[in-house]
């Protein structure tokens, strides 16, 4: 399988051929994080978007953040 990596977490690249999207979730943590776009340029930009948007939250909330676990 294919995987996005970024800041040590990894995400999953999932094809919608009814769409035409590409889409994915961030594997291996509890909170439930997607992303999608068009292109793969565009996935890994909304994948890393996703992270840094999860990343600030924990910030701001003051909770960790959890890491991918592979």
């Amino acid at each position: 399988m294919k995987t996005l990596r970024y800041k040590g977490y990894q995400g999953s690249i999932e094809v919608s051929s009814k769409d035409n999207t590409l889409f994915g979730e961030v594997l291996f943590i509890s909170p439930l994080i997607n992303y999608e776009a068009k292109t793969v340029e565009g996935l890994e930009r909304a994948f890393h978007a996703a992270i840094e948007d999860y990343l600030n939250s924990c910030l701001i909330q003051g909770t960790q953040s959890q890491r991918s676990s592979v």
